[in-house]
């Protein structure tokens, strides 16, 4: 059993609890404030990029298939008893780019393909011979997919573009190219060693933050990696030290998919528009975050259990998750 890195899964976990975080406000509070367009600028960038970053090995074609499977299953599975428990709307599951919020299995299960194309062609084209060309011929392939990506999201109507997710694909491949090169050449590691990179990080992502909340959409794009680059340096330095609240991170991004599927049967039973429109009037920033990170704790834990429980059926544990 291969051994488990710590900072990986403390990332892991703040991620989760970042993605719980953003739809706390969506779901729960009913609204759409500044906490939500922080959270939104960053969490899924840093949850596409570790998806990136734990798959730095080259895969055969029956493991890219089972990986496949084990992401479909639970998106096709989990994402319909969702739909049809909650929302009762089939039509909405496969004509929504969102796909009632289980995206990110389907459109991960795609990256893992295309990946799985790159290694190949790296493979056969270059072989074991020279790690740098391979690294060019990556990079160049991980472009050329980009801007395919790109001019499919483009120019295909808007009905096939909803449905498969087109311009959801496009918006975060960057970061899980991002993510899979910083692991398989050794990159964030080199950078995490120099501080004068995360104390740029560090000012810049405040700096980006607030011209992003003010209206400069198009910051997305920096908000990501500013933040990458500082978490990832921040617990790489930690990983031979540990504390309570790394402990609890760990402990999240271990059973992060289990997080994901099953928060939001959780966030459906609580209703706190009223409490929401209390922190929108009073503009009380700090308590309503303070709020948001018990709540979304609370809620990880719910789903970690709920996730336990389905496990403890062999029937169903081969079934969503293979």
């Amino acid at each position: 059993m291969l051994q488990r890195i710590h900072y990986i899964d403390r990332l892991k976990g703040l991620a989760i609890l970042l993605v719980i975080m953003g739809h706390y406000e969506c779901y729960i509070l009913d609204k759409f404030g500044v906490l939500f367009e922080i959270i939104g600028s960053c969490h899924m960038p840093l949850f596409m990029f570790l998806s990136g970053y734990v798959l730095s090995r080259n895969y055969t074609i029956k493991e890219t298939g089972v990986n496949m499977l084990k992401l479909l299953s639970p998106f096709f599975i989990i994402g319909l008893l969702y739909t049809l428990c909650i929302k009762s709307d089939i039509y909405g599951f496969i004509m929504n780019p969102f796909k009632h919020a289980y995206w990110y299995l389907y459109v991960l299960a795609i990256y893992r393909v295309m990946l799985y194309i790159c290694q190949f062609i790296s493979k056969h084209v270059i072989g074991d011979r020279d790690s740098h060309m391979v690294l060019r011929v990556e990079i160049l392939f991980l472009i050329v997919l980009l801007g395919v990506f790109h001019v499919l999201s483009t120019y295909v109507g808007q009905p096939y573009n909803d449905m498969f997710s087109l311009w959801v694909v496009r918006q975060y491949f960057l970061f899980f190219c991002i993510g899979y090169l910083s692991r398989r050449y050794n990159i964030l590691m080199r950078l995490s060693k120099h501080n004068t990179i995360y104390t740029i990080c560090l000012v810049s992502f405040v700096s980006v933050c607030y011209f992003y909340i003010h209206g400069y959409g198009h910051l997305f794009y920096v908000c990501g990696p500013l933040l990458i680059g500082l978490l990832s340096h921040i617990f790489i330095q930690r990983e031979s030290q540990t504390s309570k609240i790394e402990n609890m991170l760990e402990l999240l991004g271990r059973h992060s998919l289990d997080i994901y599927v099953y928060h939001y049967f959780v966030m459906t039973i609580i209703n706190l528009s009223t409490l929401g429109k209390w922190f929108e009037s009073s503009g009380n920033l700090f308590i309503e975050t303070v709020f948001g990170i018990l709540l979304s704790v609370l809620i990880a834990f719910v789903a970690i259990l709920i996730g336990k429980l389905v496990r403890l059926s062999n029937l169903l544990k081969r079934l969503l998750f293979l």
